[in-house]
């Protein structure tokens, strides 16, 4: 897939309100065995992967795969989603970021 094509799907992604976000976070949380909705917040955040790889590939090696780099910034995003516990006290966007750069 080129980057172009990539980008054109990226745009495509309807984000929701805030509302509707803390709602889907709220019954993902009452059932994490839902993949459905799972994926619905996996495509609600993959801006965060999308960030933190435009901000590490240029201190790469040439030598690494950009769709290598981010299928590893979307396993920290799954990865971020499924352990996340709001009563810790971080917002998801902190959290989700340092998972991300680490599974890079």
């Amino acid at each position: 897939m080129s980057q172009t094509a990539d980008i054109d799907s990226y745009k495509k992604i309807v984000r929701l309100s805030d509302e509707e976000l803390t709602s889907l976070w709220e019954e993902y949380l009452e059932n994490k065995s839902d993949k459905t909705l799972r994926d619905k917040l996996i495509v609600q955040y993959i801006y965060l992967a999308r960030y933190v790889v435009g901000r590490i590939k240029v201190n790469l090696p040439a030598s690494f795969s950009f769709e290598d780099i981010v299928s590893f910034g979307i396993e920290g995003l799954i990865d971020a989603i499924e352990k996340y516990h709001p009563n810790k006290g971080a917002k998801f966007e902190s959290y989700a970021l340092m998972r991300i750069r680490g599974s890079i």
